[in-house]
């Protein structure tokens, strides 16, 4: 009898626990384009997170210890409750992984910096769906689900609009800027709801916002962050890249032609994810102009040698789209 107990016991948890899936780790990243000090360590981290395709990257750029930074002063109010949120308002560069702040004595370089965050599973799954309802404005349907049966109850929706890559040189040097927070979608304090508790069941919440000119709308991105209300550990997050045209109903994306590129600055080979757009081209060009290299691409993820050029800033373009901007080290 004891036996027979035991492995029910076994089964209900080994079912549980297969039924979840995996946590996706966020690094929320607080910076400054006047900052010197995150001009030494941008690079090293950026190096460290973008070769971990699987983490997702948000940076905000609060108004201290410099309220001239570009991005800062776009949205200081919304920039700094992030910051507080964490209580590490007052100095940058600052991380904080799946919730939890990262002293800042840390070696952001070092890919160990995850390992305590990686492998985890969570029991509930996102999606996170945007689409463009008018010429200027966007929603956005995040749709939280039960994965597996769980009796979280209430929790914190964060969700937010960021910019995968901005072209800015600010006083600190630093040129290119990575998933750049804009707007909060869920304001402030985040939204608290319940988490769905039967496997399958879920909640759909939806936002919408008017896009800001200054925006580049091919690059905007959702996030979408759960996190514990007793701890700020989170549960689960998601971002989505992939803009739906419901004006006309058509299902067309504005990034039809974009493309990922990762790590940035990259020491030897550069991972380029094309999405649908194959076969591609990619070509690559200096400063000036001048094509440097060209490869054609069969896969929508592929791995491109770059060890034979120069250290140096560089753009690169996959089917004439708009380039990107990428380092050389």
């Amino acid at each position: 009898m004891k036996k027979n107990l035991l492995l029910i016991i076994f089964l209900t948890a080994f079912s549980n626990s297969f039924s979840q899936v995996p946590k996706r780790v966020i690094v929320e990243h607080f910076t400054n384009s006047k900052c010197s000090i995150c001009a030494n360590r941008n690079p090293g981290f950026y190096s460290n997170v973008f070769s971990q395709p699987d983490i997702l990257h948000l940076s905000y750029y609060p108004s201290s210890p410099y309220a001239g930074c570009f991005f800062s002063m776009q949205n200081a109010t919304e920039n700094d409750a992030r910051t507080n949120y964490y209580g590490v308002y007052g100095g940058t560069p600052r991380l904080v992984i799946e919730g939890v702040v990262i002293p800042n004595a840390a070696n952001y370089s070092d890919t160990t910096i995850f390992s305590p965050f990686t492998g985890q599973t969570s029991p509930i799954e996102i999606h996170i769906k945007m689409s463009t309802v008018s010429t200027d404005s966007l929603k956005v349907s995040i749709s939280i689900i039960a994965a597996a049966a769980n009796s979280i109850g209430d929790a914190k929706l964060y969700s937010a609009i960021a910019e995968d890559t901005i072209n800015y040189t600010g006083s600190n040097g630093e040129p290119v800027h990575y998933n750049v927070f804009h707007q909060a979608l869920s304001g402030i304090a985040g939204q608290t709801f319940t988490i769905p508790s039967i496997t399958g069941d879920s909640i759909v919440i939806e936002k919408t916002i008017l896009i800001n000119a200054l925006w580049d709308e091919n690059k905007l991105s959702a996030f979408a962050i759960v996190q514990s209300l007793t701890d700020k550990s989170v549960i689960q997050a998601q971002k989505n890249s992939t803009i739906v045209n419901d004006i006309n109903m058509n299902v067309s994306s504005t990034k039809k032609n974009s493309f990922n590129i990762f790590p940035n600055p990259v020491a030897e080979n550069i991972i380029i994810s094309t999405g649908e757009m194959l076969p591609a081209i990619v070509e690559i060009y200096d400063l000036a102009g001048k094509k440097i290299l060209a490869y054609q691409l069969f896969s929508a993820k592929q791995i491109v040698d770059i060890r034979s050029i120069n250290s140096g800033m560089y753009l690169i373009s996959v089917n004439k789209s708009v380039p990107q901007k990428f380092i050389k080290q």
